[in-house]
């Protein structure tokens, strides 16, 4: 009696290239058809059937990959840019004074409507140049207003810099640079109305201030740092009148410092020497008109003191953003009576 041939079945089957497991379904198996045929043997499959089967389940479980979908690597950005389409284009001058163009006309503005004022109440006069002096006792301010035109500078400088930065998202290299040579034009275009006014004139001692305040937000800047160590304020004592906006009463109000923040410094940011700042500035007495009829004498001083950290104090742990506005703006505001500041 012969031997009956080894029985064997041949089952066809389709596999779907369906996008159901890319969604999360499981793709279904059909019969029939002639996309993809697997003959099944009874009996153990081959190694090789195994490892085709196995490479079959593994593109089916991967599904079809997103045509355009962009790689990336590492954590995303934090927050979107402000021009995310091409970070390159803020390393010239004229990107990053595009993206300031408004504050700036802003600022012109103002100070064309100041002056235009000034000049029609108090008289104009042909352009002219004045020499003022620097700080000598011969001048009307005794150099508290020389130091008003650097302290004015600087602010400019600092305020267009931070608008920079933020607008960019940081990608404009050399942004103090192109802030101090704005703000710099500003203080510049203020002066020339000076020239224009009977009262006063055109002051190269007044230009050569204003760039001193330019260079040195320039230096803060670009000293990797420094920022966060110096800064250059103004500490403004009330008198009888809280505050007096012009004249030698305004500018005897004031006095100009620097102030090194020991709270910069890594090995005291954990320290109660955090809160502490060492001082030094310049203030100047004797030269308004009550001091001159009391008969006091002219005096101009340099001074040194320790003074109190207040926005590490009330803001150096704060994650808000009006707290963060509020310590930036002591950055540049010393508050009366906080530091104790000795001359000779």
């Amino acid at each position: 009696m012969a031997k009956p041939a080894e029985a064997h079945t041949t089952v066809e089957t389709v596999i779907s290239p369906c996008q159901s497991t890319w969604e999360g379904a499981a793709c279904g198996i059909q019969p029939g058809g002639n996309a993809f045929t697997q003959s099944i043997r009874q009996g153990p499959p081959a190694d090789d059937d195994l490892d085709f089967a196995a490479a079959g389940r593994s593109n089916i479980d991967q599904g079809p990959p997103a045509p355009d979908a962009p790689i990336t690597y590492g954590p995303g950005d934090p927050k979107p840019q402000k021009y995310p389409e091409n970070a390159a284009r803020f390393r010239s001058f004229g990107s990053q004074f595009h993206t300031v163009r408004w504050e700036v006309a802003a600022a012109a503005t103002y100070m064309t409507v100041l002056n235009v004022e000034k000049i029609a109440t108090m008289g104009g006069k042909k352009f002219h140049l004045q020499n003022e002096g620097f700080f000598g006792k011969g001048t009307i301010n005794m150099g508290l207003d020389k130091f008003a035109h650097a302290y004015d500078t600087y602010l400019f400088a600092e305020i267009l810099r931070a608008r920079i930065d933020r607008k960019t998202d940081g990608n404009a290299p050399g942004s103090a640079l192109t802030a101090a040579a704005l703000a710099s034009g500003l203080m510049l275009y203020g002066e020339i109305y000076d020239g224009l006014k009977k009262t006063s004139g055109f002051s190269l001692q007044d230009v050569v201030m204003n760039t001193g305040g330019a260079a040195f937000s320039i230096l803060r800047h670009e000293v990797p740092g420094l920022a966060k160590k110096l800064d250059f304020r103004v500490l403004v004592t009330p008198n009888s009148d809280v505050y007096t906006f012009d004249g030698t009463r305004h500018f005897r109000q004031q006095r100009y410092l620097a102030a090194f923040k020991l709270a910069g410094i890594d090995r005291f940011k954990s320290s109660p020497l955090r809160l502490v700042e060492l001082h030094m500035g310049y203030m100047a007495s004797g030269f308004t008109a009550k001091e001159r009829a009391q008969g006091d004498p002219l005096k101009h001083r340099i001074f040194f003191g320790v003074g109190l950290n207040v926005g590490e104090l009330l803001f150096g742990s704060t994650s808000t953003r009006a707290g963060r506005a509020a310590r930036s703006v002591l950055n540049y505001v010393q508050i009366p009576y906080t530091a104790v500041h000795v001359h000779d």
